[in-house]
Parts: structure tokens; sequence; C-alpha cells
């Protein structure tokens, strides 16, 4: 997911600053003990029972998280994109996703894949929900669970799991749940220009079980096909994000004021 700097600056008047993999491994690594202890007993207080994931995953993920926290706040980052496929199961041996969750759950901007556009469009809000890191929130309950230490998170339905692709830890595995009214959104650059499109819906519940974080809605207003075909032609990317509540009046002049394209 490529960021154009100057067209950020020059369409939204935001400015990019990017770190290499090196100097967030150096954060990583460099968390003392004693640190990551106390926020693996966080994690575990949260109740969150695992899949095919075992509490031996939780201090990398544990670190992970801090990094990100760490660069968030140390950087003053209003929104954070990271790189992590491929390097980050290759370098560290688990994805960043539970780590995603957690400061999305908090109200933090943060995003997968280097998606710059997609880390803006989570920011509007400050309540992402992106790709594999569904906010614990926004979850339904998952019928069956009856995991000895997940009874806080029975309302939530969510699960630890391995990636469903390159099959490391840690994702989220939930569905968002039912009846919330909820707008879907994105910026995206094509060329040479900003762009932001908006629509809203209500989500339904699940027709079946789907791995990774994943949710269902229907649309008001509009055909969802008509929608999609032209997204299609304004060459928007992959990756939306949701939030819950209805907006899309508001995110309309939102791209009058910012002078860009409202699809």
């Amino acid at each position: 997911m490529s960021a154009d700097p100057f067209l950020l600056h020059q369409g939204l008047g935001v400015q990019l600053q990017t770190f290499s993999l090196v100097e967030f491994a150096h954060v990583v690594k460099n968390f003392p003990e004693p640190v990551v202890r106390d926020d693996v007993a966080k994690v575990k207080s949260l109740g969150l029972p695992h899949k095919d994931t075992s509490d031996d995953d939780l201090p990398m993920a544990s670190r992970l998280y801090l990094a990100m926290a760490a660069f968030l706040e140390n950087e003053n980052l209003d929104a954070l994109a990271v790189r992590c496929w491929p390097e980050m199961p290759n370098v560290f041996g688990q994805w960043p996703y539970l780590g995603i969750a957690r400061l999305a759950d908090e109200g933090r901007a943060v995003v997968c894949e280097g998606d710059v556009d997609g880390a803006l469009s989570a920011w509007i809000w400050r309540k992402p929900g992106h790709g594999k890191m569904l906010p614990l929130r926004l979850a339904r309950a998952r019928s069956g669970n009856h995991h000895p230490v997940a009874h806080r998170r029975r309302a939530h339905g969510t699960v630890a799991a391995r990636h469903l692709n390159i099959q490391k830890p840690a994702v989220v595995e939930a569905s968002i749940r039912e009846d919330l009214p909820i707008t879907i959104l994105r910026f995206w650059h094509c060329d040479g220009s900003y762009h932001l499109t908006a629509r809203e819906g209500f989500t339904l519940r699940p027709r079946r079980h789907l791995m990774g974080t994943n949710g269902l809605a229907r649309l008001v207003q509009q055909d969802p096909r008509e929608w999609f075909e032209e997204l299609c032609n304004q060459g928007m990317p992959h990756h939306v994000a949701a939030f819950e509540g209805h907006w899309a009046g508001l995110l309309r002049r939102l791209a009058r004021i910012l002078r860009i394209h409202f699809v």
C-alpha cells in the first residue's frame, strides 16, 4: 500500500513519518522482562480464549503491542500503519494483529499492510475496525463458548487464533455483532487526487462461521453492487473502516470542506 507524502500533505494536510523495521525491532526487543510480564497479565485478564494459540505466544504479542503503543506516544503520532507482511512473521515469528486489536479497543488508529490511507480512514473517529483486528467491543457472542477463562469475553465471542493464511499467531477471530448501525468509509488516492466514500447500513447475523474477523451488513439507500462498481472505476483499493453509527452525511460535508471527490 504505497503512500505519497506530498499528495498526502496537499490533499489532506497530513504529515507522513516513516520508520524502518530495524527501528521497530530495536524497540520490540528492548522492553524489560517485568514490563512484558505485566502486559501479558493484562492480556490474560481479558479472558480471551485460545483457539490454536497458547500462553507461550503472549510475550511476543505483548512486545509487539508495547512497541506500537510506544511509537504512537513517543513520536506523537495520530495514526500508525504497520507493514506487517511478509516481514513481521518472518522476523518476530508473529503477526501484530492481537496488539492492533487491543489498540483499536483503546480507540487508537492502527492498521496493517502499511495502509496509510486506511489509517487515516480509521483515525477520523478513533474507533477503528480493520482487517484482522476487530475491536473487542464490537464482536458478537459465540454460542457454546465454555472456555474456563472466557466468561468475561463470552459477550464478545472472541478468540485468539493463528492467521488463516500464514499460520502464525495471533489474530482475533470474531464477527461483528448484529443490529448495529454502521458507517463504512475509506480515504484513498488515485490519479493524483484524494477521494472519500462512505455508506450507512446495519449489521446482520453472520450466515456462516468465517476465520479471522468479519462482518455482514445491509446497506441502506443504495444497491451495494452499484456502489462497488463505481468504487472499482474510481480506483479504490481494498480495506475499509467501519464505525458504529450513521455518519455518511457528515463525511460528505467533510469531503466538500477538504475539496476532495466524494464517491
